[in-house]
């Protein structure tokens, strides 16, 4: 095997002279990064510069016979220069691709308890970047709301729900995360190389310097111990690239669940979607530009007021309707939903109503109590105030029924007015007003 040094250390597109120093760092859950420093032509490093955007990438590579080829592919994140007379010093830092899917944080929620996490993580990302699922994915059987995270922080904390750490890719031209260990190439056997380490601190777990370079999550051998690398990092030391590689178990990659502190006590409006019982189903508005028709979260719905026996005030919205939805905790499961909003309040603000979807109110006002059947066409009504009294108003039938007595009384007058007929009866007689005349029927008629 031959070492990586300056001389055969080729960065495609930038055209140094002279490579002066290269360090390159990778971790789980992190993003690969790298920094190199070159000389170049003054001329070429202007004309470089000249045509540098924000999208510039850079190919480290290596011609070293077996070594891998491909040491290091991302986006430029900064550029030093330091001109002389007749060169340049261009010192390149760049990040891994997966670093795109760690810019913009996002809020949205995911109702569909059957995707599993694999499916979740591909719907965020969207298209941006691949996943590479090498645990056994599972349904999340539960919602999953992505509340201000970056899309590659919400599928590391999706990915910890497996137990798991992800990676990203040092050498992807795309963004692509790998869930799990990625298993990368043939075993890398280090029994023979020189290193800066010992049978026995290997044993338990810890790092190796080589000259040999490899890719995070590949499995090494040294002296028939078999573990993974977990870090490395590597830096140029008298011209020679050395790796240093933390290393571990494979059973020491096991990662706890990571929970999203911003999720509690966070509330969004939405509509509701559908009722059934106690529970309904939202569209999150605040959230989502559209409602996944195969979402089957029912949150339950808090009344402002109920008893175990079932007495007390119990109102169900209704589809359509504006509501709030909950998160207690940072578990998204334990959401609900409650406060029904109304979207088209009285003009008064100390007014309360109590409507239902089809018209029918009961209006609470400063003057009286008004119930009506149709709040928008009033022509059955009673209303009731301290300034007028009762009113009983219909277009339509009323009836007073008593099985027993019906008593009315006045101080002063009643009044009994209809402009077709006024009957009152009894079983045997009657008195009968029409505008042509009365009439009365009875076996004993007395006048005075």
């Amino acid at each position: 095997m031959e070492p990586i040094t300056y001389t055969n250390i080729v960065v495609e597109g930038v055209p140094f002279t002279k490579v002066l120093a290269l360090e390159i760092a990778h971790a789980i859950n992190e993003h690969g990064t790298a920094a190199i420093v070159g000389e170049m032509e003054l001329d070429a490093a202007r004309e470089y510069l000249n045509r540098m955007d924000e999208n510039a990438a850079i190919k480290i590579t290596t011609t070293a016979e077996g070594q891998l080829s491909v040491l290091f592919y991302g986006l430029l994140t900064n550029v030093g220069v330091e001109q002389e007379a007749e060169y340049a010093t261009l010192t390149l830092t760049a990040a891994t691709t997966s670093a795109l899917l760690d810019i913009q944080p996002v809020n949205r929620s995911y109702q569909k308890t059957s995707a599993t996490y694999g499916q979740v993580m591909e719907a965020a990302l969207n298209g941006t970047g691949a996943v590479n699922m090498k645990v056994t994915d599972q349904a999340t059987g539960k919602m999953l709301v992505q509340c201000n995270e970056t899309n590659w922080a919400f599928c590391m904390r999706l990915a910890s729900m497996l137990n798991a750490p992800i990676f990203s890719e040092i050498d992807a031209v795309k963004p692509q995360i790998t869930v799990g260990l990625p298993g990368r190439g043939k075993v890398v056997d280090l029994s023979k190389s020189e290193t800066k380490s010992t049978k026995e601190t290997v044993r338990v777990g810890t790092s190796i310097q080589t000259r040999q370079y490899m890719y995070l999550g590949s499995e090494i051998s040294y002296h028939g111990i078999h573990q993974k690398v977990k870090a490395l990092s590597c830096t140029m030391e008298k011209g020679v690239l050395l790796t240093t590689i933390e290393i571990a178990a494979e059973e020491k990659f096991v990662q706890q669940p990571i929970v999203n502190q911003q999720v509690s006590g966070k509330m969004y409006s939405g509509t509701v979607m559908a009722v059934q019982a106690d529970k309904v189903q939202v569209h999150i508005t605040d959230i989502d530009s559209s409602y996944d028709a195969g979402g089957d979260v029912w949150f339950p719905y808090s009344t402002a007021y109920s008893s175990g026996d079932g007495s007390g005030f119990y109102c169900m919205p209704a589809v359509g309707d504006t509501v709030r939805v909950f998160f207690p905790g940072t578990d998204e499961g334990s959401a609900f939903a409650a406060s029904s909003v109304c979207v088209s309040p009285g003009a008064k603000v100390t007014d309360k109503q109590w409507r239902g979807p089809n018209g029918k109110q009961i209006l609470l006002t400063e003057e009286g109590i008004y119930i009506t059947t149709n709040a928008d066409d009033s022509k059955i009504f009673i209303n009731l105030t301290d300034e007028s009294g009762i009113t009983i108003s219909s277009n339509k039938d009323i009836s007073v029924c008593a099985k027993n007595n019906l008593s009315l009384m006045s101080n002063n007058n009643i009044s009994i007015t209809a402009e077709k007929d006024i009957l009152i009866s009894t079983a045997e007689s009657y008195i009968d007003m029409t505008p042509d005349g009365i009439e009365m029927g009875a076996s004993n008629i007395v006048i005075k």
